[in-house]
This record gives structure tokens, sequence and C-alpha cells, in this order.
């Protein structure tokens, strides 16, 4: 957009007779699914509004009125709002991309669940029925079920139901433009999970997830320069300690633990 343009844009949303967050960002001619991330919204009457195909990523809606609003689900995980509008916020904070991410599946042991309210919608627009994603995925129809249901399933299955979706989407989207492709990568649905020495699973935010990958990466890169011998993944728990007991300067297999790999109960 050259600056002719960008200043003829910024009139139009200056002289705008609408206060619609939609609206505006349908006349900024920008992607308006990303226009309000990282935006400082404060103290703005949004009541009533519908904000579906809207993320608030980062964005700053502290002292907002946001009654009643339209949204998606997620749409405003990532943002900064008052105690009293919490509910609009959930820890399903991971993308689809992020069950297929190699270093996240290939680096740490997590679990996962997807959205209850969103895992059907989307195998739905992704022109899937069950039995063909078990099919795809090859994956039980059981397991389908249970994901679903929003129950605790492996990594490796939600990587591999992530993967047949987005492979889904993608081909309806060449073939019928449907905008709800790019809807489903930038509203989080999965919320990954570590199992706690006691039992029972614990969430695990997305930022600290790939503060773990990278720690794993880091391990390997020190302990296995010509790539590692074997695949395995680091609970959590194991690669918190490793990042803590070491700094990033620090030969992490003398410091560490020698030619040993420790063992952790997890």
């Amino acid at each position: 957009m050259d600056l002719k343009s960008e200043l003829e844009t910024t009139l139009q949303i200056l002289t705008a007779d609408t206060s619609s967050l939609s609206e505006l960002a349908y006349f900024s001619k920008r992607d308006q699914l990303t226009f309000y991330q990282g935006s400082d919204l404060s103290g703005l009457d949004l009541s009533g509004q519908d904000l579906t195909g809207l993320n608030f990523d980062r964005a700053d809606l502290r002292s907002c009125n946001l009654a009643n609003v339209n949204y998606d689900k997620g749409a405003f995980n990532g943002s900064k709002i008052n105690s009293e509008f919490e509910e609009l916020q959930d820890d399903f904070d991971c993308f689809l991309e992020d069950a297929i991410d190699d270093r996240i599946t290939s680096g740490v042991y997590i679990f996962a669940t997807f959205r209850e309210e969103t895992f059907h919608e989307t195998i739905s627009r992704a022109g899937l029925n069950y039995d063909r994603l078990a099919t795809l995925s090859k994956i039980s129809l059981t397991t389908i079920r249970k994901a679903r249901r929003s129950g605790v399933v492996a990594l490796d299955t939600a990587s591999a139901l992530s993967r047949v979706i987005l492979d889904s989407l993608q081909v309806r989207d060449v073939s019928q433009a449907n905008s709800y492709q790019r809807r489903i990568r930038a509203q989080p649905m999965i919320r990954f999970l570590e199992l706690l020495q006691g039992g029972g699973f614990r969430p695990i935010p997305r930022a600290k997830i790939l503060q773990l990958a990278e720690t794993s990466v880091r391990v390997d890169a020190a302990r296995y320069p010509n790539g590692k011998p074997y695949q395995w993944r680091r609970g959590p728990e194991m690669l918190r300690w490793l990042d803590s007991a070491h700094s990033a300067e620090s030969p992490w297999l003398a410091l560490a633990y020698g030619d040993e790999e420790p063992e952790f109960d997890l």
C-alpha cells in the first residue's frame, strides 16, 4: 500500500460512522484477523459487538466493556482484560500447527486435549466425518471420540489428527476460498499437559512448551553433535531441571550427569 492509499485508508477509518471493530478492520484493507493484535484498545465500549473473525493476541483490553460480545473461542487468550470478563479466556492456548511442530513432537513428553466446542465444527468445516478422519489419521474411532469430548490424548494422537485436519482445510480453502482455514490457524484450540509425579495432568502454557522444546534442542546439540543415536522425549520436569542446572554457555554433558542419562519419575 503506497503512502496516498495509506492516508486515504486512515482517513476513512477516522471518519467512519461506526464503532464496530469488524467494520473498522475491514476498512483498513489489512488482514482483519490479526489487525488488532498488540493494539491498545483499553477503555472501549465493545458490548454486544460481533468480534468473530478477529484475534486479540497481546492486545490491551483493560477497562473495556465486553458484555455480550460474539467471539471465536480463544480470541482473547493472549490479551489483557479485566477480571470480570475472564470467562472469555481459557487455557487452550496452542494451535494445530503446534501439534505438528517437530521441535515439540520429537523433544518433549507431553499430552494434549482439544477444545470440545471447536473440535466438531473444525472437522465439519474440513469436509471430514469421523470415519474418514480415523482412516486418514490411523487413529481409532474410540480415541477420536475421546478427543472430541476434550479427553486427554497422547501427543502422537493430537499430531496425527491435527495434520489431517490442516491438510483437509488447505484443500478446501484452495477449491472454495474458505476463510475458515485462516481462522482455525489463528485461534488456539489445543491445550498441552504434563503428567504429574503423583498422577493427573497439569496444563503447560504455550510459551513454556516452546521454551522446553528449545532446551531439548540445545541439550541434543551439545550431547549429540553428530545427531541423536535414538529418538526419545524428555519430560517437562527433566527439561526444567536441565535448564536451571546449567547456563547456556556451560557444557551440558560434563556439568550435568556425565555419560549417564538422569532418571525422573513422571
